[in-house]
């Protein structure tokens, strides 16, 4: 293992330890508890006419290893929801891409999971 590979699993280990809220990640009918670190952002996003949409967006640092399903590591899949309960509400996110991005992208350890918000319960 290189240094910076120690490094990048430390940073991880941080962040989850230290900044992470807990989630629960639905895959169909499959409920997974877990530990994400959340960012929110506001992104550009080219129309094909050439018009620049401005958007939300959530980003989820997932560890990879959490997203089990039958004892196999699965990828993330557009349209699964991510809950986060904030004073007492759901606040449920769709796992969708951005403009033309892939909707998830491996980062080390872990998965970057993209989403928006679509709802609070």
């Amino acid at each position: 293992m290189t240094f910076l590979s120690e490094m990048t699993g430390w940073l991880s280990d941080l962040l989850q330890a230290q900044v992470a809220v807990a989630v629960i990640y639905l895959h169909g009918s499959r409920r997974i508890a877990l530990k994400a670190t959340k960012s929110e952002q506001t992104v550009d996003i080219q129309e094909g006419d050439g018009t620049t949409i401005e958007a939300q967006r959530t980003d989820w640092i997932l560890p990879r290893a959490k997203l089990l399903w039958q004892g196999k590591l699965q990828d993330p899949v557009r349209g699964d929801l991510i809950h986060e309960i904030v004073d007492g509400r759901t606040h449920v996110y769709e796992v969708q891409p951005v403009g033309t991005e892939s909707h998830y992208r491996a980062s080390g350890a872990s998965w970057r999971v993209f989403s928006r918000l679509i709802r609070v319960e």
